[in-house]
């Protein structure tokens, strides 16, 4: 069985598309770059640092990106949030092995 005969029977129809137009691409030493997503205001690129749905630039308030994230959280900052995140799964592993003794 050749390749395109197993696409043909195993894989969607839609998938199996995608993946002749990748390989014809390749074949060709054609290999697309992914696609940056960049601000429509000030063309910076998103990133996590730079804040991925938020354009300092561009905002009326000149909020940096960090006073931002912690409006979106209700006030808690990023320690604050991981800081509980580590208090939570000390919680679970100290009842895990708690369940573990009692069993």
């Amino acid at each position: 069985m050749t390749l395109d005969q197993w696409l043909k029977v195993n894989v969607p129809k839609t998938t199996g598309w995608r993946l002749q137009i990748k390989m014809a691409s390749a074949a060709a030493g054609v290999f697309p770059t992914r696609r940056d997503r960049t601000c429509t205001l000030c063309s910076q690129r998103t990133t996590r640092a730079t804040g991925q749905s938020f354009c300092q630039v561009s905002d009326p308030q000149n909020r940096a990106v960090e006073q931002w994230l912690t409006e979106l959280r209700g006030g808690r900052t990023e320690k604050e949030m991981l800081r509980d995140r580590q208090r939570v799964d000390r919680k679970k592993k100290k009842a895990a092995i708690l369940n573990k003794k009692s069993s």
